[in-house]
């Protein structure tokens, strides 16, 4: 029983490609940004091998065909550069933007910018915002040792779990119900 819960969700890891690092996931409004009106925000890269940022865009009643821009700027220089079509961005989508892995990335300042300026205003794109202004954002990172990885994961589940006292009760209620199953189907 103890290999059940412990190996195989370890081995499950092991093909793990990407993992999550940044996520601001509260959202209460769309800001806008068309023409010359660039949207730029900052985070920092909680972890290496930042590999993509997804972001919630919005392109209402999926008008707007034009080229946008997606920059990722380490102080004001351009690391990555990616474009893509209007037509890509869903009215209201989380839209991925990968490029190759920057191996340094944790605890780096990075900006992003978003434009558009072939956008008229009536065709504007949004991205959707917390109050204050925070993008809702998640970056992806290339996991730099599997097992690290998994050890990170089993220690965050170890603390949740013991924080959590409604779940650590059902858990073990589960987990004797089960034992007892068991040896009853033995006997």
């Amino acid at each position: 029983m103890l290999i059940i819960i412990i190996i195989i969700p370890a081995v499950t890891l092991l093909s793990l490609r990407k993992e999550i690092g940044l996520k601001q996931t509260e959202e209460s409004k769309v800001l806008f940004f068309y023409g010359n009106q660039d949207y730029r925000f900052s985070f920092v890269s909680p972890k290496d091998n930042l590999n993509s940022v997804v972001v919630k865009l919005k392109n209402i009643s999926i008008k707007n065909s034009k080229p946008v821009y997606f920059r990722l700027l380490d102080n004001q220089d351009i690391v990555k550069q990616i474009q893509i079509n209007g037509s890509n961005i869903g009215d209201s989508s989380m839209v991925r933007f990968a490029f190759a892995a920057i191996k340094d990335s944790k605890d780096r300042r990075y900006t992003i910018s978003l434009t558009s300026p072939q956008t008229e205003k009536n065709e504007a794109l949004g991205i959707h915002t917390d109050t204050l202004n925070h993008p809702v954002i998640i970056t992806y990172h290339i996991p730099s040792s599997r097992l690290q990885l998994i050890s990170d994961i089993y220690k965050n589940l170890g603390t949740k779990i013991l924080t959590d006292k409604i779940l650590l009760a059902t858990w073990l209620l589960l987990f004797y119900v089960a034992v007892f199953l068991i040896r009853s189907l033995d006997i």
